[in-house]
């Protein structure tokens, strides 16, 4: 075609590729990667490059397009594929520091949330929560306990998403309050709702005034739903 070469079929496809051996087919997949790293027309195929990175086992080639991929698919609307770009680039990111791992896992947990992989993103910000915890990092560590309870309260694990928003509420009181509290409010007046009503509504109202007076939108209208 105009801008490359494709198989009729992707079985026909499957069956070359099959019978490389390991060495000719990581020599291609390198080749694919250069190559398709500059095409002649329109912009690299982010998800292609990616692809073709991780099956020459480049794995800094992986961690820089299998990202920037997912934000793209994510940006289509495409969760699952953004999970599974992520998840790519979390394979290659063992040598990475703990503090270069969290971003990864935290938009992986984002997008597998959205495509209802929610247990597996829920173990993911477990690591998140340890970095941010040997980092002192007070906001870094509440958002994250925030979100696993979140994650935990979907799948119904609610004793345990209970115990984030109350050591997410505990850990971000030590810090100045911001939109993350009041979240952190919401989420513990949800997780409270019923077993001790009276409990839900105080930190429910505590996450409206909060949010109220720091113009947060979103810990609002969650706070408003949670107390309604």
């Amino acid at each position: 075609e105009a801008d490359g070469v494709v198989f009729r079929h992707e079985l026909a496809r499957l069956a070359v590729e099959t019978a490389l051996s390991p060495d000719r087919a990581v020599s291609l997949h390198r080749g694919a990667l250069a190559a398709l790293s500059r095409p002649e027309l329109g912009a690299p195929d982010l998800a292609r490059l990616a692809h073709h990175a991780e099956a020459a086992g480049d794995g800094p080639a992986v961690l820089r397009h299998a990202p920037a991929a997912g934000e793209h698919a994510a940006s289509l609307g495409a969760p699952r594929e953004a999970q599974n770009q992520y998840a790519r680039a979390l394979r290659f990111a063992a040598n990475l520091s703990s503090e270069q791992r969290a971003p990864l896992l935290e938009r992986f947990a984002d997008h597998a949330y959205l495509s209802d992989q929610r247990g597996e993103a829920a173990d993911a910000m477990t690591e998140v929560i340890a970095t941010y915890r040997r980092a002192g990092d007070h906001i870094g560590q509440g958002d994250a306990l925030l979100r696993r309870s979140r994650l935990l309260s979907c799948i119904g694990r609610l004793p345990e998403a209970s115990d984030d928003a109350r050591e997410s509420v505990r850990v971000l009181e030590l810090a100045p309050p911001g939109p993350e509290l009041a979240s952190a409010y919401s989420m513990l007046a949800g997780t409270t709702r019923d077993e001790d009503p009276e409990a839900s509504l105080v930190f429910g109202e505590r996450a409206i005034d909060l949010a109220q007076r720091l113009g947060a939108i979103g810990p609002l209208v969650h706070a408003l739903n949670n107390v309604g």
